[in-house]
């Protein structure tokens, strides 16, 4: 598999975690309850796993670009019936913070150079 390199922008999940705790601890507790599978990295900022929920066992993607999350997809009932991430979602965003850590930035700037937003609030909104 190609090496990609580490993630350019850091993955901040502050504000769904302000948005929704609750939902951001069920992805939380799927993540440390090791219900992620092998983190495959498609390309710079496409990345897939399985996740093992109550219903079964998901695929889960994300896409992210520049730091915001351009496309994220699971097969389960409550990522196609309600807006924004479900809790597999969160859970994969979780593991690739784990195992793709992005570089430190730089003292005062939490995002680096500036290319980098905070895109957590994507994660809130319509898909």
């Amino acid at each position: 598999m190609k090496d990609f390199g580490p993630l350019p922008c850091p993955i901040d999940l502050r504000a769904i975690r302000e948005e929704n705790e609750p939902l951001y601890q069920r992805g939380l507790s799927l993540f440390e309850e090791g219900k992620v599978g092998e983190v495959r990295r498609l390309d710079v900022g496409l990345f897939s796993a399985k996740v093992t929920g109550k219903g079964g066992v998901y695929r889960v993607s994300v896409l992210l670009n520049r730091g915001g999350i351009a496309v994220h997809e699971c097969e389960c009932q409550a990522h196609r019936r309600y807006p924004g991430p479900c809790k597999h979602v969160i859970a994969l965003l979780l593991k690739i913070k784990e195992e793709f850590p992005a570089p430190p930035s730089e003292e005062g700037d939490e995002f680096g150079d500036g290319e980098c937003a905070d895109f957590s609030s994507d994660l809130t909104g319509d898909q």
